[in-house]
């Protein structure tokens, strides 16, 4: 597979498998790519948008913490 795009994955606690790609298949059809561990696997659009919502919810949670302080 040839990898066209790279994109930041971010882990709570985990060093490894902080990268993804969009990658073009032997075919020609884009696919993402992450890691398990290092090893690469195709993964599903589904499983990068259940990242977006954590991603999305850490923001949230953080942004609260910042706000309950600047409250005092």
């Amino acid at each position: 597979m040839k990898k066209i795009y790279e994109f930041p994955v971010l882990w709570s606690g985990w060093e490894l498998d902080d990268k993804g790609w969009v990658a073009l298949d032997d075919s020609g059809k884009r696919v993402i790519i992450l890691t398990n561990h290092g090893a690469e696997y195709v993964a599903s659009i589904s499983e990068l948008q259940e990242k977006i919502k954590r991603y999305k919810a850490a923001i949230e949670e953080t942004e609260k913490a910042i706000a309950m302080v600047r409250e005092q």
